[in-house]
C-alpha cells in the first residue's frame, strides 16, 4: 500500500515522501493516522543537525499520535478494526504499523 511519510532529508530541509508500506502480521496493527505528535526538543535538534543527533539522511521523524486501526496481524488480542488508539513509537507518516505493545485503546470517542 502507498503511504506518505514525513522525512527530514538534511538540515534544514523536510519532505513528504510516499513509500510502501506492507501489511500487519504477527501481533502488529495498521494504524491510519488522524493526528501526530511533534516534538519540539528532538525533532528540531534532528532538523538544525545539533550535535546530539546522529545527521543521517534521510530519517523518518515522529513517534506518537493517535489513529484507527484499519488492519490487524493473526496475534493481536486486545484491539479490533476500528478501534482508535493512541501510538507510541510511530512516524509522521499516514499510515503506521505497530506492535500491539505500543498502541492504547481511546475508550472516549471524542477526540
Amino acid at each position: 500500500m502507498l503511504n506518505k511519510q514525513v522525512f527530514f532529508t538534511g538540515v534544514h530541509k523536510a519532505e513528504y515522501l510516499e513509500n510502501e508500506i506492507g501489511s500487519p502480521t504477527g501481533n502488529q496493527a495498521l494504524v491510519k493516522t488522524e493526528y501526530s505528535v511533534i516534538s519540539g526538543g528532538t525533532e528540531r535538534a534532528v532538523l538544525t543537525g545539533e550535535n546530539n543527533t546522529a545527521k543521517v539522511f534521510p530519517t523518518p521523524v515522529g513517534y506518537c499520535g493517535v489513529g484507527k486501526i484499519i488492519g490487524i496481524g493473526d496475534e493481536v488480542k486486545n484491539l479490533k478494526v476500528g478501534d482508535r488508539v493512541l501510538v507510541y513509537h510511530a512516524g509522521h507518516s499516514q499510515y503506521n504499523i505497530c506492535p500491539e505493545s505500543d498502541l492504547t485503546k481511546v475508550e472516549d470517542d471524542s477526540i
